[in-house]
């Protein structure tokens, strides 16, 4: 998923996919933070043995 851009609360600002809207100063930072912490979660759980 991409990084989109958002509004919330009538400010606008950038988001991963449909998760949280971040704004603010280092708001596209912090949804890219969130992005590769998704992604690394994702890889976490393909590995884990059953």
């Amino acid at each position: 998923m991409p990084i989109e851009k958002c509004t919330k609360g009538g400010k606008s600002g950038y988001q991963y996919g449909s998760q949280k809207c971040y704004t603010g100063p280092g708001a596209r930072k912090k949804a890219v933070k969130q992005g590769q912490a998704i992604k690394a979660s994702q890889a976490r759980k393909k590995r884990k043995p059953k």
